[in-house]
C-alpha cells in the first residue's frame, strides 16, 4: 500500500499523478489519495488520522514546501506507522534539516539528476566544497549550484556568440541569436553531470541520472542508483514504535 499526498499546484500534482500511475502498475494499492491547499499547511492531523487507520508500506508527500513537510513529519512522529517516508524536494534544502534536526533521520527524497552530494560526482563534490568554504556553512542549498551553473552557461554562450556572430548581449534584438548559441553550442560538465540542450534526449539516461537519498543523522546518503550509492535503504527509527 502507498499513501500519496499532494498540494493544489501543477508541480506537486503532476509528480503525484505519475507516482500513482506507476505504483498501480507495480501492483500497489493506493490507500490514500489526498490533496491539500497550496501554501502554508500547519495542521496535518486529519490526513494522518486516515494514514493511521490504514497503515501503508510507503507514504509520499509531494507538497514540497520545506516548512510544510517538516510540520508533517513532526506530527507523524507523534504516532508513526510502520511506513517508509518519501518527501518531494523539501529534504534537499538546508532549511528542512534546520527545522527537523535528527527527526529527519530515515526520510527518503530524490533528485532528478546527480547532485553535489552524490558520491563519485567529482564536479559536484568539488563545487560543494568550494561553496562550503565561501559561505562558511556546512549545509548548502542545491539552488546555489543551479544558479552558479546557469551563470556560467550563459557566459559561455555569450562569449561564443560575441566572438563568432558579433552578437551584443546587451541588445535585445540579438538575444534570439544568443539563445540559439546557448542551445546549439553549449555543453557543461557541472554538479548535475553533463548538461546539454537536447530536446530529444533531455529526459533519457544519456544525460539525466535520477538519484535517491536517505537522510541519516544529518547526512545525506545516496541509495540509488547502485553505481553511485554509498549506503542501502535502512529501516527508519520510528519503525519500532510504529503501527502496522
Amino acid at each position: 500500500k502507498v499513501a500519496i499526498i499532494y498540494s493544489d499546484n501543477y508541480y506537486s500534482s503532476w509528480i503525484a499523478e505519475g507516482l500513482k500511475e506507476n505504483f498501480q502498475k507495480l501492483g500497489y494499492e493506493i490507500s490514500l489519495w489526498e490533496m491539500v491547499p497550496f501554501g502554508t499547511v500547519t495542521e496535518w492531523g486529519p490526513i494522518l488520522a486516515k494514514i493511521r487507520a490504514d497503515p501503508p508500506a510507503l507514504i509520499i508527500n509531494t507538497d514540497y514546501i520545506p516548512s510544510n513537510e517538516a510540520a508533517f513529519i513532526e506530527q507523524f512522529l507523534e504516532a508513526p506507522t510502520k511506513s517508509h517516508m518519501f518527501l518531494q524536494y523539501g529534504p534537499s534544502t538546508a532549511e528542512f534539516l534546520e527545522l527537523l534536526g535528527d527527526k529527519a533521520t530515515g526520510i527518503l527524497y530524490n533528485s532528478p539528476s546527480l547532485s553535489m552530494w552524490t558520491p563519485g560526482n567529482k564536479p559536484g563534490n568539488e563545487l560543494h566544497d568550494r561553496l562550503v568554504s565561501l559561505s562558511g556553512q556546512q549545509e548548502i542549498s542545491p539552488y546555489l549550484a543551479y544558479v552558479y551553473e546557469e551563470f556560467w552557461l550563459y557566459k559561455r554562450a555569450a562569449d561564443i556568440a560575441c566572438a563568432w556572430y558579433g552578437v551584443d548581449p546587451a541588445n535585445p534584438k540579438d538575444w534570439p541569436k544568443l539563445a540559439d548559441t546557448l542551445r546549439e553550442k553549449t555543453a557543461w560538465l557541472g554538479s548535475q553531470g553533463l548538461m546539454v540542450f537536447d530536446e530529444t534526449n533531455a529526459l533519457s539516461e544519456k544525460y539525466a541520472v535520477p538519484t535517491i537519498y536517505q537522510i541519516w543523522e544529518g547526512k545525506r546518503y545516496c541509495v540509488e542508483p547502485s553505481e553511485y550509492a554509498d549506503a542501502e535503504v535502512r529501516t527508519p527509527p520510528w519503525w519500532e514504535r510504529g503501527k502496522g
